[in-house]
Formats: C-alpha cells, sequence, structure tokens
C-alpha cells in the first residue's frame, strides 16, 4: 500500500532533516517505508524505525524531538519564536 502524504510532513533522519512525502507499507513482514525528500532534491527511502516526526509545538507542549533547532529549511542564524509558550502571559 502506498499513501501520498498532503501535505508533506517535516521528519528527521539519520541523513538530515527532510520532507516525508510518500509511506510505503509492504506488510507486516517489513518495516513501513518513508520516501522523503532531503535538501537539495536528494530522495531516499528510510525505514519507519530510522524517522522522528516533528510534533506541533501549537498544542502547549513544545518540540517534542531534540534537535529542533537544526531543521534545514531555517537560515542558519534564524531561532524560533517560541514565546507563546511560556506559562507567565498576562
Amino acid at each position: 500500500m502506498m499513501l501520498q502524504l498532503n501535505p508533506t510532513i517535516d521528519v528527521q533522519t539519520p541523513l538530515g532533516d527532510g520532507e516525508a512525502f510518500i509511506i510505503i507499507d509492504y506488510g507486516v513482514n517489513v518495516n513501513t517505508v518513508w520516501v522523503v525528500r532531503l535538501p537539495g532534491g536528494e530522495v531516499k527511502h528510510v525505514y519507519s524505525d530510522d524517522i522522528k516526526v516533528y510534533g506541533n509545538p501549537m498544542n502547549g507542549n513544545g518540540w517534542d524531538v531534540e534537535d529542533v533547532l537544526r531543521v534545514s529549511k531555517l537560515p542558519k542564524d534564524a531561532k524560533r519564536n517560541m514565546d507563546f509558550l511560556k506559562k507567565d502571559k498576562q
């Protein structure tokens, strides 16, 4: 079974950050495979054991994947604005 992800999902892989756009499930005997576009347009197949999916910080729990500040879509000196996560808003 193949599933096209629309919208794509930002993921962390052993090869770096990328965008998953297809999931392939070959059955119960094989890990699910994610098709991921890496920076520069390189496309790789990655087993589900090696994928981390970034959570949504808007749910109030913040980022749940370590090294979130190294997402390759951001310029090197950019920092994420996480002020909305502070509990002491007035």
